[in-house]
This record gives structure tokens, sequence and C-alpha cells, in this order.
């Protein structure tokens, strides 16, 4: 039987907590009893008695199996029966600990959770509708412990609710025992009684599983400025009706024929992405849940808990599925611990090209005072910024829910950690942020997952966006007026109230480019699963509470979590780690064969056909930052962290300032940032710009980050490894008109405060518009993807970083327009400030094996590096660009073989000569030779 009948129903707060632990735990008592040997009875000393199910199980599982009076099951022959027992779900499945790498749909009975909520909260509405809309889409991300939302309370006052919502199995939850269709009907009965199905059913045999997770950072800045000129006015016509009072009409306009506005806009983007994908079909597994809602106020007082049963359906890689009878991992519950791992080990694991984080759990609460992550995050921070009703509590809610961490575990691995979005209090008066890294701590070895393939890319995008406009505007109003007393024939205090009309006309121009570029690799192959534990820091900026002054160590916090992580079998061997049992791996990297000819790339590291592996940017970060905190120069571009005290004056808008520095630098020098622009890196380098104000100055620092890297030495071979690379340009052309009606009022009231010297004035206007704009033009995109073949070369290289600190200091733009000034004064020299040198870190560098070449031709290839281009040909029969695209090449009879099919072009090289060309030209254009 391959489904099982699903139900739904709602039995709100009826079933208690410590009934349904009872029973799922009870239930996987019978499971892994029927997977592992027992012994004859269940009272007694031996083997396989009760006590070796305390030690596999725990004592309060083996009680409330007791309880339940589950049977034991005798003990089988001393042979692998596996195969024959069937293949199962993994405990984090079947537990519905973390979704992993699955799927889960068809959801019955999710309607109960709406409406728990919306009858304590007295609302359906907003975040409401938000939490449904996430559990009907992403199912999984429920499972485990939840996910906590910060809810507003009804009629859009009231107090707001913390709400955690998760999903656990039902106790009637058993999931069947897999078999091949052909033997399924000679099969045993599941021990645990758990219904048969089979692994090839014709619907999933071919269906395979899909997850993405993807982790980025973006930094962006906009300059502009905007300039316009008329003439507007205001009068009165007063007469006197009698004495101190006059009446009579009032009128305004302003025509304003001369607008202008321009605007530049530059966003810098990096990510991580990550797709794993089933390499076999899959299989359909219908499950009996449980939905559970906690609803506690925020300002305090008792949680409020609903339960409420349905159905869902999972969707699971039959590669993922063990083998009934495997080894239970060891628990908490009895005693066991992750095998812990040093901080090498850790790191050369963070580095690993085929890491695939595939499930992050935490036995913690979601929610403030349960005890996770949240409050780990929350205690660094100032209390306003997460208190009742601030916007900083539902961000960080959503920072913290482990499919957010999930997604993020790759960079909070690697490099500097991840800095977290600005939090706000209520009333938006303070903001504060944190500083969240991540190491790994234990690894257990699981089980093998069959060829899972992984897709591992790093991705930079750059946009520059530049518009301009001009346009026409008019406004008038007329309307009755008053004046009140006499002084000089005029009245001292005159009023009036009318109505006012405007309209504005505009046409624009918007140009857009966007540059993007990404390097990885689809890895395929044996992969292996480990289970772990993860530890947290985290460090908190902005504003501090009186424990934090009094105790500035407490803006230090630690949290662990439990996770999976996937590695390739064969480079997790290469990297020290125990395979799982029955997991047997060869050499990650196949050495050359005796007496083969030693390969090369054609032209070094450059290229995108050549990806770069193993960086590690830890160390540069570190000695950057402490640079900017040692050096009095320096000071003030970044953020403290941690227990570092911040600077006494620090204003809002400084503050603001450095951690839009900090997420400048994080991105820029981010380890993925510079794998994908490794041509940059190892050429120019790779720059990022820091901005600090003053009262009368604006400072800005520009580190430049180059590298230096030593011969490439061939290792070896690497099969089942698909080097990618990708390059996009993408522009985008838009002209187009917009125009905007308004009508309002205005009360405006003059007053003589002191005849013929002082008048003051008040006004009052209130207006309402609209506006209409449409804009078309042309977009063009060009992309060049390159997937290698399934075998890659790998190469030993050595890599040194270069940190190079320059800055320019310049008065600020109104006491330069104030001030007098020379020529040349608003083009401040730089100066270098300091210079970063890092130990030498041996990398990888990964390309096609067919793009390598032997010695002869890396010999003929470095012969002809230095040679200089050809002479100058005149261009006849070309009257314009255009027509240089349909010329025929004049023949040479020194050329070699025309080729016609391009399939990839490749820019290799630092491109110095084009910059170098593109500068003369634009000397020769402003008639400055040089």
């Amino acid at each position: 039987m391959r489904r099982q009948q699903q139900g739904s129903g709602s039995d709100g707060a009826s079933a208690s907590a410590s009934a349904r632990g009872a029973s799922r735990e009870a239930g996987e008592t019978a499971r892994w009893s029927s997977l592992r040997p027992a012994g004859p009875a269940v009272i007694g000393s031996g083997p396989g008695s009760l006590q070796g199910m305390q030690q596999t199980l725990g004592n309060e599982a083996t009680a409330r199996a007791v309880r339940r009076g589950k049977r034991p099951v005798n003990r089988p022959p001393a042979i692998d029966e596996r195969a024959e027992q069937g293949l199962v779900l993994p405990p984090y499945l079947l537990e519905l600990e973390a979704g992993g790498l699955s799927t889960a749909y068809g959801l019955t009975g999710q309607e109960f959770v709406g409406s728990a909520v919306a009858a304590v909260v007295g609302h359906g509405g907003a975040t409401v509708a938000g939490i449904a809309a996430e559990l009907a889409g992403r199912p999984e991300s429920f499972f485990g412990r939840g996910r906590a939302f910060a809810v507003e309370g009804g009629q859009g006052g009231g107090d707001g609710f913390d709400v955690t919502v998760s999903i656990e199995p039902a106790p009637d939850d058993l999931p069947p025992t897999f078999h091949p269709a052909a033997t399924l009907a000679s099969a045993p009965p599941d021990p645990g009684g758990a219904p048969l199905a089979a692994v090839d059913d014709a619907e999933g045999k071919d269906t395979k599983v899909d997850v993405q997770h993807n982790s980025g950072a973006t930094a962006s800045s906009t300059v502009g400025n905007s300039s316009s000129t008329g003439a507007g006015g205001t009068a009165f016509g007063l007469a006197p009706v009698a004495p101190g009072l006059w009446l009579g009409a009032a009128a305004t306009g302003s025509v304003q024929p001369w607008q202008s506005s321009r605007d530049s806009r530059s966003q810098r983007g990096v990510a991580e992405p990550r797709v794993l994908r089933s390499d076999s079909g899959s299989v359909e597994v219908a499950r009996r849940v449980v939905y559970v809602v906690r609803v506690r106020r925020q300002e305090g007082g008792g949680e409020q808990v609903f339960r409420g049963t349905g159905g869902l359906t999972q969707r699971v890689p039959t590669e993922h599925l063990i083998p009934a009878g495997t080894e239970p991992l060891p628990s908490s519950g009895t005693g066991g611990q992750e095998r812990p791992v040093d901080a090498d080990l850790a790191r050369r694991v963070a580095l690993a090209d085929s890491l695939a984080p595939l499930a992050v759990s935490d036995t913690a609460g979601p929610h403030q005072g349960g005890g996770g992550l949240f409050d780990a995050v929350a205690s660094v921070l100032h209390p306003s910024l997460t208190a009742p009703g601030a916007p900083g509590r539902s961000r960080l809610y959503e920072a913290t829910a482990t499919p957010t961490v999930l997604e993020d575990l790759p960079r909070l691995l690697g490099g500097d950690g991840v800095t977290g979005d600005d939090l706000y209090s209520k009333d938006g008066s303070s903001a504060g942020s944190y500083r969240m890294r991540a190491v790994v701590t234990g690894l257990t070895p699981a089980w093998g997952t069959g060829k899972t393939q992984l897709r591992t890319h790093q991705q930079a995008q750059h946009t520059a966006t530049e518009s301009a406009g001009k346009g026409r505007s008019v406004a008038g109003g007329i309307g009755p007026a008053i004046g009140v007393g006499a002084a000089a024939n005029a009245a001292v205090v005159r009023a009036t109230a009318m109505p006012v009309a405007a309209a504005r006309k505009a046409r624009f121009s918007v140009n857009e480019q966007t540059v993007s570029s990404r390097q990885g690799a689809e890895v395929r192959g044996e992969k292996v699963l480990y289970r772990g534990t993860v530890q947290f820091t985290v460090e908190g900026t902005g504003p501090r509470s009186v424990r934090a002054i009094l105790r500035p160590e407490a803006r230090v916090a630690t949290h662990a979590l439990r996770v999976w992580i996937s590695l390739r079998a064969d480079e997790a061997r290469e990297l020290g780690l125990p395979l799982p049992p029955g997991v047997e791996a060869g050499e990650f990297i196949k050495q050359p064969e005796a007496g083969a000819e030693e390969r090369h790339l054609p032209f070094g590291a450059t290229g995108s056909s050549v990806t770069l592996g193993r960086l590690d940017t830890a160390p540069m970060m570190k000695a950057v930052r402490e640079l900017f905190a040692t050096d009095p120069r320096l000071t003030g571009y970044l953020p403290t962290f941690g227990a570092t005290p911040p600077p006494a004056d620090l204003s809002r808008e400084e503050a603001e300032t450095q951690r839009a520095n900090d997420r400048e630098l994080m991105a820029a020098l981010s380890e993925a940032n510079l794998r994908v622009n490794k041509d940059q890196l190892l050429s120019t380098g790779i720059r990022v710009r820091l901005r600090r104000k003053t009262a009368m100055h604006a400072h800005d620092v520009q580190l430049r980050v180059h590298g230096t890297m030593g011969e490439a030495h061939h290792l070896g071979e690497i099969d089942d490894w698909l080097v990618r690379a990708h390059a996009g340009v993408a522009a985008n052309a838009q002209t187009g008109r917009s125009s905007s009606r308004s009508i309002g009022g205005m009360v405006l009231a003059q007053a003589r405060l002191i005849p013929g010297v002082l008048t003051g004035q008040a006004r009052y206007e209130r207006q309402s518009s609209g506006t209409r704009r449409n804009q078309a033009g042309p977009t063009t995109r060009t992309d060049v993807l390159t997937n290698g073949s399934e075998k890659a070369s790998a190469f030993g290289a050595a890599l040194r970083l270069n940190v190079d600190v320059t800055m320019t200091s310049r008065q600020r733009k109104l006491a330069r327009a104030v001030t007098p000034g020379g020529p040349g004064r608003d083009a401040p020299e730089a100066k270098l400030l300091s210079g970063l040198h890092m130990e030498e870190q041996d990398v990888r560098l990964l390309t096609p094996s067919e793009f390598t070449v032997g010695p002869d031709e890396k010999a003929r290839l470095d012969a002809g590096a230095d040679q200089a281009p050809g002479p100058e040909r005149p261009v006849t029969g070309a009257a314009g660009i255009g027509d240089l695209a349909g010329l025929a090449p004049a023949p040479d009879p020194t050329a070699g073989q025309l080729v016609r099919d391009w399939q990839l072009v490749e820019t290799i090289g630092d491109g110095q000569p084009v910059r170098d060309l593109a500068l003369a030209l634009l000397s020769r254009g402003s008639c400055r030779m040089t």
C-alpha cells in the first residue's frame, strides 16, 4: 500500500503536550525497536533487555514504551538483512525535525491555524493572513520547533502578540516501509506495524526533487540633485468697509518653466546560490500531523496553546531513504555527543567546495523567552529594539528562524560572518544591529545519500542607473480675504482662505546597466551526510542598555544549533573526516600517472573557465578591522561590536553611516566577491569606499585588495566535477513623460509686527495630487554560460592578499560654496595611509580538463604572450561603426585557418591596454594631451 488515508480535524486545546510527547517517543521506540536487534524479554539484564533499551533510547523513552505495552521483537539472525527489511525515512524526516531535501504539499486541516490565531488576536488579516500563506506555501519551514511571528492586535490598536506555529507528527502517524515493487508482495511485514509501499512506484520513480538555498548581501548608494527657476507671489486686494475692518480678495501663483533633476544610483550585490537535486526518483509519504499554535501577549501574561490534527504529503528522494536497521545516531537523551572538531578541521570543512547544509534545527523555542537564537541575539541589543510593538521584533523573528539560518549558513561559516539588518524601536528613535558568526564544533557521520547533485555558485552583480529629467510647473489660487486693524492706511492683520490648483509636466530618461558574473561547479558523485553542532557567536552594536554598560561582555552571546551537512564522500575523506559505516571513497584528486605529460593552465589563473576555491578571507577581515580600531586616522568609519564601547558623542546619523560602511566592506571583501572577481583581484584589485562626514569636511577612505599568485602546479584530476561560469551584461534605456495634477486649499495669515519693518506670516496647506507616468525603451541582455566536462583538473597555488588604504578629505559642499578657494580645490589628492600584507595561503584552481595544455603548447603560448600588436591598418568601405560588422577580413597569407563559427570568446588578461586606450581617448577628447 503506497498511500495512507489522510484526515483533518481540530480538537482545540484538548490534547496535552505530555500525551503528544509520550505517543511520539513511543512511536520512535517502536520504529527503532524494529530496526535494531532486541532480546527475548523486556525485563532482564541481557544485551537485548530493558537495560540495553535504556542505553540505546534513554530512560524516558523506555518507560513510555513500557507504559504503552510495546512488545519486543525477537532477535534476528546475526546477518545483515537490512535489504530485506526495506527502506524507511531518516530520523530528521520521521520526526519532522527539518525538511532536508524533501518537499511537503497537500495539506489538510491547516485552516485551523488561521482560525485559532484570529480568535485570539481579534483579526484575520495582515500578519495572520501571511502566516496562513507561509504555511500553505512552505510547510516544511514549520517543522521542528516551528516559526515565531509578531502579530499586531485587533482594531489596529491593542497589544501585540507573539505567535508560534509548528508541525509535529501525530500520535497515529506511521510512515510506510518501502520495498521494490517486484518483491513487495513477498516482503515480510514491518515489525512495527508500518504499511508497505513500493519504492519504485510509477508516479515517483522518475520524479526528482530540487531544493534551492540562497544567501546574499546588497549595498547601494544614491546621489541626486534638482534645480528649478521661476517666479511667484501672493497679492491682497482689501478695501475698508468699517473702521478696523477690511474685506477683499487675495490671489497666489507661481510659474517654474525650468525644472531639472538628476539621480545616480549604484547597487552592488553578492550571493551564494546552492541547488540540491536528487539523482534518482522519489517517493510520496502520507503523514498524519498535529498543528501546534502558541499565542502569548507581548506585554506578558499566560500563553494559550491550541492543537489541531491534519495531514500532508512528503516527497522524499529515494537515495535519502535509509535501510531499516541502520544504527541510530547518539542523542542527548542517551548521553551521546557529537564527535568534536578542532578549529583547523572546522575551517577546512567550511571552505570545502562540496559543502551543502541540508537542515538546521533547534531544541529551544523560537519565540521570546524560549531560549533559542532569538533570545541570544536580543540579549546583545538594546531592549527597545525588540520591545512589544517594535518593528525590530518582527524582523528579528524572521532573521533567526531556522529556514533563514539555513540559507545564511555558508556565509556564517566563512569570512567574517553576517551583519544583520538595522532594527528599529517602536518610535523610531533608536536603531541597532548585530554581527553573527558560526563555527562547526562537532560532526558525526550519519549515512550515505547517493549521488545527490549539488550546484554551488558565487555570484556578484553591479547595477548603475542614471536618470535625468526636465519639466515645468504652474500653480495658482484665488479666494476671499479679510483684514483687521489699521496702521498707515493698511490692515494690521490680514488673512485669506482659497483653493489652489497646480499642474506639472516633465520628460525624463533612464539609463541602467547591469553586469553580473558567476562561478561555481556542478558536483556529482557519492555524497555522505553528517549530523553536527554549530556554535553561533553574536555581537551587538548600537545603543547600549544599562546592563551592557555595567557588563560590556553582555553584548556577546553564543547559541548552538543542530545541523545536517552534506559533503562529497571523497572530499570528506580528504579533509580527514570519518566516513559513515559501509561507505567507501577513493581519492578526491587522482594523481597523474607515472610518466604522464604534465598539464598546465594555458593563461595562468585568469579567465572565466578557471575557478578559485579554498580561499580564506577571515584573516584579512580580522586585520582590516584591527587596523580601523587602532589607527586614530581611521576611527569612526566602522561600528564597534561586542564588548567594545561606542564613542560617547556618536550621533544617530553617524551610527547609520558606520553600519552602511560595514555592509559595503562585508560585501566587497567577502569570499564570494573575491572568488567571482578573481581576474580583477589579480590585476587592478577590488575597491571599496567608506565615507565619514564631520561638521566642515567629508572624508573618504578607499580600500584596495589585490592578490599576487605564485605559479600553479598540477595536482591531478577530479571526476564528476563540472566547472561552471556565467557572465551577463544587460542594458536598459527608457524615455518617457510624466504629468501630475493637484487640487487643495490654503489658509494664509499675515501680521505687521513692526509696521514697515517686520511682518510675520503663517500658512496651512493641504493638497491631493495624482500622477501619470509613461515610459518605454529597449532592453538588451547578453549571457554566456559555460558548463565544463565531467572531469576537472585541479591546480594548487600560493595566494597572498594585500590591502592598500588611502584617504581623501575635502570641504563639504556648503563650506565650498561660501568660502573662496583656488583652482583644484574640488580635486583633493589621495594620501596613502597604510598597507596590509597577509601571509600566503594555499588555494585551489579548477578548470575543465580539456582546457589544460601540455609543456610544448604552454611554451608556445608563453613565447607569444609578449608580442606587440600588429600595425594599424586603414579600414575602407565603412561609413560608420555598423558597417564594420559586414566587412570581410583582408586576406593574409601568413594567417592560419579562418575560424567561422565561434562558440565562446573569452577575455584573457587584465585589460590594461583597453584602459590605456580609453584614457587616451578621454584626454584627446578634452584637449588635455599628456
